[in-house]
């Protein structure tokens, strides 16, 4: 039996420490001491506990911006062995009902755009928004998920409460802002030209299980396991970024649909080209920009096993949350 509850003492928040190592790397752990001035100033720190020991938590701080408060969910990590259990999305329902108890209508958090684990997770799953891009929010990080990337970032905000307006459903063709490059489909590269790089184009592939908490600091669920064969090889074909030739800037109607792909298997990816890898950083980077410059929010997210690729669902036309 899992048991969702806040971090009794500093020996559980020694705990959390070493699951924050061998979950990440020593190089990113929060220090119990600052956890302890986190729960104890507007934050909190929950734990996830199996038979009494903890295999799971989720740290967040009070946040303020001279306005209005809200907690940063900062980091969440899950035992391998307990993830896929519901054990994530258990820590995050808890952390929504603490952050209503003190009085906040919203928890935000960062998650990196390629990783459709985590997407899926925080968008489908938790019901969060997201209509802010953050280029390389972290700088230039060591630790095997982000290493020899920009660190871009969406940010997360789930509102306690529901979404702060009502999202409008609209029908039509979409506004295409990025897309999977697929056999004759008739989409370009981004420049004009393959990116660098090179690996086969979709054709398969199986998607990734979502992750068990999508703020850094959780583990995504498309991160470390497997993701070649015995020779080697990747185990799903690598996909290429690609826009529409002739993609609108501005919506003809006042609400329409948009969305921008991503490769469902990204650190497989990463780990087979890394130009490929950088590729997709910088046109995702563009893509963002752009369709949250037309005022778009985030709204939903999908992933086609069979093309190997995920799909965020924007709404477009100003629409201001």
């Amino acid at each position: 039996m899992i048991v969702i509850e806040e971090a009794r003492s500093l020996k559980d928040l020694n705990e959390v420490e070493r699951l924050q190592a061998e979950t990440w790397s020593p190089s990113v752990v929060v220090p119990s001491e600052l956890m302890l001035v986190a729960a104890e100033t507007g934050g909190t720190v929950l734990v996830a506990r199996a038979e009494g020991r903890i295999v799971g938590f989720c740290l967040g701080f009070a946040a303020w911006d001279g306005r209005e408060a809200w907690l940063w969910s900062h980091m969440a990590a899950v035992e391998p062995a307990y993830q896929s259990r519901g054990v994530g999305a258990a820590l995050k329902l808890r952390q929504r009902e603490v952050a209503r108890e003190k009085g906040y209508r919203v928890v935000t958090w960062t998650f990196d755009p390629l990783q459709a684990g985590n997407a899926n997770f925080n968008i489908v799953k938790l019901g969060a928004l997201a209509r802010t891009f953050l280029p390389n929010h972290y700088g230039f990080m060591d630790d095997p998920l982000n290493r020899g990337l920009p660190s871009d970032r969406l940010l997360a905000e789930w509102w306690v409460d529901g979404a702060a307006g009502a999202v409008p459903r609209v029908d039509g063709e979409p506004v295409v802002f990025l897309a999977a490059r697929r056999r004759d489909d008739g989409l370009v590269a981004p420049d004009g030209d393959a990116p660098a790089g090179g690996g086969r184009l979709a054709s398969g592939g199986s998607a990734a299980p979502a992750g068990p908490c999508g703020e850094d600091g959780g583990v995504p669920g498309d991160g470390r396991k497997g993701g070649h064969g015995g020779d080697g090889a990747p185990t799903h074909p690598l996909i290429r970024p690609a826009r529409a030739p002739a993609a609108p800037v501005w919506p003809e109607r006042p609400w329409r649909l948009g969305f921008i792909e991503i490769p469902l298997h990204f650190q497989e990816l990463k780990a087979a080209d890394t130009d490929l890898a950088l590729a997709w950083r910088q046109a995702t980077a563009a893509a963002f920009q752009k369709a949250f410059s037309l005022g778009a929010v985030v709204c939903g997210f999908r992933r086609d096993a069979a093309a190997g690729v995920g799909r965020y669902e924007f709404i477009l036309g100003g629409a201001k949350l």
